[in-house]
């Protein structure tokens, strides 16, 4: 028999309200004493007193009953609309907490108790949770795809399998159906092929994308990342070599989330702290999904551009351009600046919103998570064979490695990490 759960599930205080959520055996029994009321209408907001644990009233509210197994834990549930106040909140914690058979929640557990009563998948589980996490506009659309499209895999799975015991029971009858579902595997092989690859553009806007300035001294790089950041973030001198340590800020470009760097100037050097600098910078540079080379572009020096790794897609920034006799003729993605004026840095901004747009296309999707490639590679067995009833065994062994992330306890835990305690 399960504990009954509660805890506050609404935002920061003081608040106008803040509501309490409460789940399990014992929620009904709990809204009845804290409200003096004999008899609870299911699914009906009720106005009422909130009594504390020596009877007396310390609140008005709304609340109401909701029986399980129709609710999102699965559990009979109960929500109370107190007042947001800190005295307010802090008395109904001590009061439920007092009550018998109640304890606190921990984060994420009505959602991991929706889980175990099967309300939900645990792809769903991963997909509501990048939502709560979700901070730009791009965020919230792919979590919520993913939630609309539900656990997708096991009903395409199950689907198939039911198509395939038709055939199996009534063959004579049925005899193109085998050719259909033949057809579906192959169309369901091709999705998930698909949607493994939207999900290596859907990591990044999750995980927000890192953009790393890089050029030699004094090429006027911390001046672009200042007008990057809307600000003064970094010393701007003539002196060469000012910038010895990375310096980084977040902010939202086309609706995604963005690091930007800068770094230490990259050259030749005896200076210790320098050395140390430069060996961040190049570091930085490897580990950018964007990399903006910046270079004095009223000098024919353009070493920098050799040493950008092939693989990272890169923005080259002619700087001082009014300093240029004419456009230099080299590949690739290239905006002229006058950073110290602002001149072509609107500019620069269009060319990294295209670049992220390339990086995180609006299909982007989340992450498949565990047992994908072991499913995919079951369904390709699956068609390599013309026997119904072994290709419904495969079929079947598919269904239960993607059912078994359900069960598996480090990934559900890796995954409640995203969750916040009242959820």
């Amino acid at each position: 028999r399960m504990s009954t759960i509660f805890a506050l599930s609404s935002g920061s205080l003081p608040a106008a309200l803040a509501i309490f959520r409460l789940s399990g055996p014992m929620s009904k029994g709990t809204l009845m004493r804290i409200t003096k009321k004999k008899e609870l209408l299911p699914r009906y907001m009720f106005y009422s007193k909130i009594y504390d644990c020596t009877g007396q009233v310390f609140d008005s509210a709304m609340a109401a009953y909701l029986p399980g197994p129709s609710t999102f834990t699965g559990e009979d549930t109960a929500e109370v609309f107190v007042h947001g106040s800190v005295a307010v909140v802090d008395r109904m914690t001590e009061t439920l907490s007092s009550l018998p058979g109640m304890r606190h929640a921990t984060a994420g557990e009505f959602t991991k108790r929706a889980l175990l009563n099967g309300k939900i998948s645990v792809h769903e589980m991963n997909a509501l949770g990048a939502l709560l996490q979700s901070t730009t506009p791009r965020q919230m659309e792919q979590a919520n795809r993913a939630l609309k499209q539900g656990d997708w895999l096991h009903k395409s799975i199950t689907r198939l399998r039911c198509k395939l015991a038709i055939v199996a029971d009534f063959g004579e009858d049925v005899t193109s159906n085998i050719d259909e579902v033949r057809r579906e595997l192959e169309a369901l092989l091709i999705e998930i092929k698909e949607k493994r690859r939207k999900g290596l553009a859907g990591e990044r806007v999750r995980k927000g994308v890192k953009i790393v300035l890089v050029g030699r001294p004094n090429v006027g790089k911390s001046s672009i990342f200042n007008r990057l950041c809307g600000f003064d973030r970094a010393i701007v001198s003539t002196v060469p070599g000012t910038t010895r340590d990375s310096l980084e800020i977040s902010r939202i470009i086309g609706g995604i989330n963005v690091t930007i760097e800068d770094t230490a100037g990259i050259h030749y050097s005896n200076n210790p702290v320098e050395k140390d600098g430069i060996k961040r910078s190049m570091q930085k540079m490897n580990e950018a999904d964007v990399i903006v080379a910046v270079v004095d572009a009223s000098r024919e020096d353009r070493e920098i551009l050799h040493i950008i790794p092939s693989h990272i897609p890169h923005i080259v920034v002619f700087n001082k351009a009014d300093l240029m006799d004419k456009k230099p003729s080299i590949e690739g993605s290239q905006v002229y600046t006058i950073a110290t004026a602002s001149d072509g840095c609107e500019s620069l901004e269009k060319k990294l919103e295209e670049t992220l747009m390339e990086l995180c296309p609006p299909y982007a999707e989340l992450t498949l998570t565990a047992g994908v490639s072991e499913v995919e590679k079951l369904i390709e067995e699956c068609l390599s064979h013309n026997d119904i009833g072994l290709m419904n065994e495969i079929l079947q062994m598919a269904s239960e490695v993607w059912g078994r992330a359900d069960t598996n306890e480090q990934l559900i835990s890796d995954i409640m990490k995203n969750f916040c305690i009242g959820k």
